[in-house]
């Protein structure tokens, strides 16, 4: 007995939609790796550079160029002269730039930076601000809406010298910034520094860490500067003979409590107890006393005023 052909039945076809699929995944895979590949060669540096030229030409203050790209673009590179331009000029340049990227963060969507080093940092003049008009009303809305975290960190930041010239400061200034952000355990923790290198003693430090788990803050800065200091003399301050400053809050950013001391020389102090809420509306509270120095104010305000001033107030930060 012998089957009949026509009543057999065929296989059925196969689907050809993951095949294609596949090769999509793989044709856009090798299009990512010829790209990065050419980035690394002379000719794709020099297009970094221009690329960066040209997005930056309409920003007005901001107008960036690099020169002297090596390594490993963008995950290990040097950059060996950075410089920030507007229409007067260049007026901040800095030397010998080494970058490093973290790639596997970048697989998440977070670009992470493991660290960011300059040799040599000059700023020779402050740019001139620009006023956007067409975001005068989304300034109103910023300011009600609460921070949130950017899906970028840096985890170390070194610049071993920060010139700042006569422009910027009234005096010639050098500065050191060194900076480091790492986790450990459940709790990320953050220093910075920032040191004058012609007086050891005028120096800011700063120092937090982060529960992840309790989602509680503590943070303490300390600053203090000689007569002659980058404070006063971007505040113009000019009789300024020293300021000392101690700021520590701690809690969770619902309820940050803290305390405030800071003495002026010449100016006064003030010693303040605060608490900053960040929810949906950024409130403030404080209360403390004020007491400026003798002769700081007009004679018939001192007189009413007295020594000290007690104040406190409650509300959105400005």
């Amino acid at each position: 007995m012998t089957a009949d052909n026509s009543t057999e039945k065929k296989p059925p076809k196969r689907r050809k939609w993951p095949r294609r699929l596949l090769f999509s995944f793989l044709g856009i895979l090798l299009f990512m790796a010829l790209l990065w590949a050419g980035m690394q060669t002379p000719w794709g540096k020099d297009r970094l550079t221009d690329l960066v030229a040209r997005a930056t030409a309409h920003t007005g203050s901001y107008q960036a160029k690099l020169e002297g790209v090596r390594g490993i673009v963008p995950f290990s590179m040097t950059v060996d002269r950075f410089t920030l331009s507007d229409e007067h000029g260049t007026w901040l340049i800095g030397h010998k730039t080494n970058i490093s990227l973290n790639p596997w963060a970048l697989l998440s969507g977070i670009i992470e930076v493991k660290w960011f080093r300059m040799e040599n940092l000059s700023i020779s003049r402050l740019p001139e601000p620009r006023e956007d008009k067409s975001r005068k009303e989304e300034r109103v809305d910023e300011r009600e809406s609460p921070p949130s975290l950017p899906h970028f960190m840096v985890n170390e930041i070194g610049i071993n010298r920060i010139e700042l010239a006569k422009a910027v400061a009234g005096t010639p200034m050098t500065y050191t910034l060194q900076s480091k952000v790492e986790t450990v355990g459940p709790r990320i923790e953050a220093r910075l520094s920032l040191k004058d290198l012609r007086r050891e003693e005028d120096a800011l430090r700063l120092k937090g860490t982060y529960d992840l788990n309790s989602g509680q803050i503590a943070s303490r800065l300390i600053y203090q500067e000689a007569p002659g200091g980058l404070v006063s003399a971007l505040a113009h301050l000019k009789d300024a003979r020293g300021i000392r400053l101690n700021l520590q809050a701690d809690g969770l950013l619902s309820g940050l409590k803290g305390h405030l001391k800071t003495e002026i020389g010449g100016y006064g102090q003030a010693d303040l107890s605060f608490q900053l809420a960040v929810s949906e509306i950024i409130s403030i509270a404080f209360k403390g006393r004020i007491e400026p120095e003798k002769g700081t104010l007009p004679p018939q305000v001192e007189s009413a005023l007295g020594d000290r001033v007690w104040t406190s107030y409650a509300g959105p930060p400005c």
